[in-house]
């Protein structure tokens, strides 16, 4: 105890856990507590700010470093001396008879009043001159900081008690802001079961989670399934076909083909249709990009009463429908929409043929809604990019690259299908698959 309290009036500088550092006098030292005071104080941080504190009490657990700036000042006291010179010129004033020295009167050649001579005389100001008085003596540094012993005070604090009564807590300078300090439960990546008679190639997320390809039984069994519960075949195709053309704006260029600044490079989209589900998806993916500004041209080569509603919505947005073959673009293109196949017709139909070598001759670059192989005798296209709705499908050409569209089936209609699900599509309403 004695020793902590001979660092009073100490000047000292503490360099903390924290990157700071407080300067200032040693008011009080509590060793059972690890605890110092300091007055006149001011931090000093590691970005450069500098802030004051009359008074501020540090724990000795977060000190790294302490240093002795300036020892304990030991200062004379002028005013007791002054006192002290006054009593000592009253008391030879009172034994000494008065002076009757002409030079203490007025006179022409000196102006200065009796009682300033009379200090001048005494000296009652100071007794030496200000010049010998020292206030702060030079300080040895080096002399002083090997007097200081640290690891002794420490281990004697130590010993003194065992504990600080409610400590200040201690945190990981590596923990950011953003981190998850709770322990969270291990996450299953296979969330979507199927069937194991409708199961088979398997793909997975950016995150790992496994996407299960399903039959095409199944799919009709979802549709179905869905259908029942309220949300119609005309709202899955309004869907798949926002879907689907969000996707295409963007594998084209997305804003800056679109700048009405850029109305000379609005890109130009070709679409295949045919007479089916995935005919009218494709319908209605022209007309969204139709509306979006992009020069849309529809090749449906049959007529039906039941796609004719979506066509005339298509020609209002101001796209153009074409049905041979000799009237498809002789240039190239940038990009080509194919829907030619779907899966409930497997009947092959004369124009096919002629369409898929125009779209393998134009080079531009093809997208498939939701394709299936239904027997080997049907052609296909040159497939860059493909589009599963809802989940992929076994029997699927292998594409370059493979996306899959949120059709915003409930989980509970998955259900009813006998389906497993968790939407894994997060912030986002297309993703991409890769091969597990």
């Amino acid at each position: 105890m004695e020793a902590a309290e001979g660092f009073i009036g100490y000047y000292v500088s503490l360099q903390c856990d924290n990157d700071s550092t407080y300067e200032g006098e040693v008011k009080s030292i509590d060793p059972e507590r690890q605890l110092i005071t300091l007055t006149h104080a001011h931090q000093m941080t590691a970005d450069g700010r500098d802030m004051k504190f009359p008074q501020i009490t540090l724990t000795g657990n977060h000190v790294n470093n302490l240093k002795i700036i300036r020892q304990k000042l030991k200062i004379p006291d002028l005013n007791q001396h002054i006192q002290d010179q006054q009593k000592s010129e009253k008391n030879k004033k009172r034994t000494s008879p008065p002076n009757r020295d002409p030079d203490n009167t007025y006179n022409s050649y000196n102006n200065t009043k009796p009682a300033q001579q009379q200090r001048k005389k005494s000296g009652t100001f100071t007794s030496q001159d200000a010049s010998e008085i020292s206030m702060f003596p030079d300080f040895d540094f080096q002399q002083n900081n090997a007097r200081f012993d640290k690891q002794a005070v420490y281990e004697k604090m130590l010993q003194e008690t065992d504990s600080i009564p409610n400590p200040a807590p201690l945190y990981d300078p590596k923990m950011r802001s953003q981190d998850n300090i709770l322990e969270s439960e291990p996450v299953s990546l296979r969330q979507i079961q199927v069937p194991l008679e409708h199961a088979g190639k398997e793909f997975a997320t950016e995150d790992g989670f496994i996407i299960p390809a399903i039959t095409l039984s199944l799919k009709m069994k979802l549709y179905a399934a869905a259908e029942k519960a309220g949300l119609s075949i005309h709202q899955l195709v309004e869907t798949s076909g926002i879907c689907v053309s969000q996707m295409a704006i963007q594998l084209v260029g997305g804003a800056l083909r679109l700048n009405p600044k850029n109305s000379h490079q609005r890109p130009e989209i070709v679409v295949l249709a045919g007479c089916h589900t995935q005919g009218l998806q494709a319908i209605c993916t022209a007309r969204h990009l139709a509306n979006h500004r992009c020069k849309v041209v529809l090749y449906f080569p049959n007529s039906s009463p039941e796609l004719q509603p979506q066509i005339n919505l298509f020609q209002s947005a101001g796209g153009k429908i074409i049905k041979s073959t000799r009237e498809l673009p002789s240039q190239p293109v940038d990009m080509i929409i194919d829907a030619m196949v779907g899966h409930e017709n497997h009947q092959p139909t004369p124009w096919l043929p002629y369409a898929v070598s125009w779209a393998n001759q134009n080079k531009a670059p093809v997208m498939s809604i939701d394709p299936c192989i239904p027997n080997s005798k049907v052609d296909l296209p040159n497939i860059k990019w493909a589009i599963s709705l809802g989940l992929p499908l076994i029997k699927s050409p292998t594409p370059g690259r493979l996306y899959l569209a949120d059709l915003g089936i409930p989980r509970g209609v998955f259900r009813d299908a006998g389906i497993q699900y968790v939407s894994p599509f997060k912030d986002k309403f297309c993703i991409p698959l890769y091969e597990s």
